[in-house]
């Protein structure tokens, strides 16, 4: 019986919430609460206060679309509904935190955390130190510009064999030079 009562309770302030009473909408609010409390509650991604004002908007918002005639049973609309309003809200809110660290990945250049020199000047430092022949001039140059080994070949003239021989010698050299020593 006091399912019955609570039903029709529920459906006369719908009715006057919908037909614009104040008083009826607050006293939604203050019945659902709980609901918005649990649905922020555990989530560290968002500010829970946040989560529940979007939550009272979302609220509002179906409490307008909500169609009485359809025999739906409205706490069982709303938690859908506040549940998947929910959902898009953590997942817009990953998505941008997530694009915001990528950002600043991209815009902070990469250092390393001992304080030494990045690979990449590192390599520098090494080439500058290092006097090469002319085949293996040819051959940093095409490994640089990330040239295929078929097209090294067809620019050097060079045999695969005395290709490879020549990029493993050049890399041992590179090697002692930065200090890596394989």
């Amino acid at each position: 019986m006091k399912r019955q009562e609570n039903y029709e309770e529920e459906k006369k302030l719908l009715e006057a919430a919908q037909k614009g009473s104040k008083e009826a909408v607050m006293a939604l609010i203050h019945r659902y609460e709980p609901l918005f409390r649990r649905l922020a509650a555990g989530e560290t991604r968002m500010e829970w206060e946040d989560i529940r004002q979007d939550l009272v908007v979302v609220f509002l918002e179906a409490l307008r679309d909500f169609d009485l005639e359809k025999g739906i049973y409205f706490a069982w609309y709303i938690r859908q509904r506040l549940y998947w309003a929910k959902t898009r809200m953590i997942r817009k809110a990953v998505e941008k935190s997530s694009h915001e660290i990528h950002k600043e990945e991209e815009d902070r250049p990469m250092e390393d955390p001992c304080g030494r020199e990045s690979p990449l000047e590192a390599l520098h430092r090494a080439l500058g130190a290092l006097e090469f022949s002319p085949d293996e001039r040819k051959i940093l140059d095409a490994l640089l510009q990330g040239k295929k080994v078929s097209r090294i070949l067809a620019e050097t003239g060079m045999s695969r064999s005395s290709y490879y021989r020549s990029r493993d010698h050049l890399l041992q050299r590179l090697r002692r030079e930065m200090g890596t020593g394989d």
